[in-house]
């Protein structure tokens, strides 16, 4: 398989050379880098540029005519890149050497699926790791594996990208579009191994709770969801995701209607749809009832959880929280 790297770069430059070098070092190397720079002001496009020169990999560096935000920028790499199985990657982690190689033979593990999955080890902005992995965080909190989403651990047939991109414009994050659609298709494989350092220095896109280096015990963690719930931002949070089910819902609407392999996929598709259309309902429930005082929220709450619209979040930890914030 040809195998490609989408690098989707921004102000980089304090640790692209590094997460450069790490590409170079696979023990399989990859055919090709693409890499798109979202207008950087601090020479990280040079920066790369001037690395990938040198090698025989195949390479690319585009700029943004214009700052398109880090989930287009990511889309227009994986876009362009022509390998079999392609790579996510982000310009601040540090790949192992078998990282390629391994994926490579889990993807020939298992040819039905068409993302695949591997853990990560946590470090500090320094590289010291914490003696963590972001399943390891995710387990301890209790948060079940679906609620992994990280595209720089994951590798991509390009039959699987030609039927889900674009990703459409006002989507939350490019990793969460691809996984949960495959996950929700069945095509979606983990391994546990751990294949690349995640490197947390205080400016990462990503703010999941299980990203974080400190051990997180489930009552720190409760603290956290309580805070987060309590916060101005949730109620924008919700109206975010019920818009993210909106695009996912109409994606597959397209796909039914132009995919050959949609046909074969019927039954998995029909699921998957009212799935969603679920979702959608419980997450326009909750988020109507949280504009309402907290004195007349009750009554919604208990038709919510009746209808059973909470099992789509924590159950009736979510109701509970909903009854209690301001």
């Amino acid at each position: 398989m040809k195998v490609s790297i989408a690098l989707a770069t921004f102000n980089g430059s304090a640790f692209i050379e590094t997460q450069i070098k790490s590409l170079l070092d696979q023990t399989s190397p990859p055919d090709e880098i693409v890499v798109c720079d979202d207008r950087s002001e601090d020479g990280t496009a040079d920066r790369v540029r001037t690395m990938l020169t040198n090698t025989q990999i195949e390479h690319a560096v585009v700029i943004n005519g214009f700052r398109k935000g880090y989930t287009r920028n990511f889309s227009g790499a994986l876009e362009k890149c022509t390998g079999d199985l392609v790579f996510p990657c982000d310009q601040d982690d540090y790949w192992y050497p078998q990282k390629i190689s391994r994926m490579l033979a889990v993807a020939e593990q298992h040819p039905d699926a068409d993302v695949f999955l591997h853990d990560a080890d946590l470090s500090d902005q320094d590289l010291q790791l914490r003696d963590r992995t972001k399943l390891q965080q995710i387990d301890r909190i209790g948060m079940g594996r679906d609620a992994f989403f990280m595209g720089c651990c994951t590798a991509i047939r390009r039959r699987f990208l030609d039927r889900i991109l674009p990703i459409p414009d006002g989507y939350s994050e490019h990793d969460r579009w691809i996984i949960t659609i495959a996950r929700n298709l069945g095509r979606c494989r983990m391994t546990e191994e751990s294949l690349i350092i995640h490197r947390r220095h205080g400016g990462n896109q990503s703010g999941h709770p299980a990203n974080r280096t400190a051990l997180l015990p489930g009552l720190n963690y409760l603290h956290h969801r309580v805070s987060r719930t309590l916060a101005p931002g949730f109620r924008h949070g919700l109206e975010s995701r019920a818009r993210d089910i909106e695009l996912e819902l109409a994606w597959l609407m397209r796909s039914v209607e132009d995919s050959a392999e949609a046909v074969a996929d019927a039954e998995v598709i029909h699921d998957y749809r009212n799935r969603l259309q679920a979702r959608l309902v419980a997450t326009r429930e909750r988020y109507k009832a949280l504009q309402n005082p907290r004195s007349r929220r009750a009554g919604m709450i208990w038709r919510m959880l009746r209808a059973g619209h909470y099992r789509h979040f924590s159950g009736l930890k979510s109701a509970l929280r909903d009854l209690t914030t301001n």
